[in-house]
Formats: structure tokens, sequence, C-alpha cells
């Protein structure tokens, strides 16, 4: 049992790649399975609570609009979402702060899922939901958003992002990455 727990739970490179090896083994396992314990929506990461009565659903949005205000959005203005998981924070920034995001993902079930609800929301002329691995990321962005990828990304490509964000963010533009993590 140890041996196959240590061979399930292996160190994983993310070398560019690796990394489409490394998102299928976690995600692509189906939607079915994420419905089971997430919100509505699916957002993956750490919701936001200003009242402990709050449900998840309301304290993932009110975790993303937290996000949106930090950036301080402004309608036209483009995003760049690296990880963009299956599209809440996307689909959000577009209907609530009227600006044009292209979204990030390698993982093929959370895209075709996000594309789907793009289309359902009336939001595909604003939200383009992209299949790359960040180091692919092109274009230029007033604003450059990361939530709860940079775990994905592994300390030693920690540089490889850092220089895509410099690539695609205008000089006088915004930045956010969430991240849960250990110093070690």
């Amino acid at each position: 049992l140890a041996a196959l727990l240590r061979a399930i739970n292996r160190p994983r490179g993310n070398a560019q790649h690796q990394s489409r090896e490394n998102i299928h083994h976690h995600y692509d396992i189906g939607n079915a399975f994420y419905r089971l314990w997430l919100d509505e929506q699916l957002v993956y990461t750490c919701a936001y609570f200003p009242n402990p009565s709050d449900s998840l659903e309301h304290a993932q949005t009110a975790k993303m609009e937290h996000v949106c205000r930090k950036l301080d959005l402004k309608p036209g203005e483009r995003v760049i979402e690296a990880g963009c998981g299956w599209g809440a924070m996307a689909l959000h920034m577009a209907r609530h702060h009227g600006v044009e995001v292209r979204a990030f993902n390698i993982s093929r079930s959370q895209l075709a899922y996000a594309r789907d609800r793009a289309r359902r929301e009336g939001l595909s002329d604003r939200v383009e939901f992209i299949e790359a691995d960040y180091r692919e990321i092109a274009g230029a962005c007033d604003v450059f958003l990361s939530i709860g990828m940079l775990e994905h990304v592994g300390r030693q490509h920690y540089q490889d992002l850092g220089r895509v964000i410099d690539r695609v963010l205008h000089p006088d533009g915004r930045g956010l990455i969430h991240t849960i993590g250990s110093p070690i």
C-alpha cells in the first residue's frame, strides 16, 4: 500500500512537456466529481466569508468581487487570466466589470465547461477561453490575474511566470497572484 501511495503521489516536474499530464491527472477526471463538493460555479480556490453564516456560493462570489476591487477593474480593460479553472472568475469580471478577458488553461474538461457556460450566458464575445500553457500566453493586457495556479507552476518555474507577466502586462498595468503555499 505504501508503495502504491508513493507512486500515486510522486513528485511531478512541471516543465512545459509535463504540465498537461499533471493537469490531466488532477483536473481531467470528470467535472461531475468536482460538482460533488464545489460551489455551483465550480470555483476551486479559497472562499471569502464576510459573514460566517454566508453560504459557500455567496462566499465564492464575495471572493471574486474582492479580487475585482483589488484590481480596480475598469470597463473596456483587457485582462489575461492564467489558470482559469472552470471560468467563473473570467465570466464574473466580464459580466460585472465590463472587461474583456483572455483566459488560459490546459485542462480540456475545464475549458469545455467554461466555453459552454460563456456561450449559454451570452459572454463569448467578451471572454475567450484558450487552451495553452501559461508559458504560451501572448498578447498584451492591462491586468494580469492568476488565482490558485502558482501551486501548479512550481518554485523552479516562478521566473518563467514572471517573464510571461513582464512580456504581456503594460508597464502601468496591474496584477494579482493569489496562492496558497508553504515557504518550504
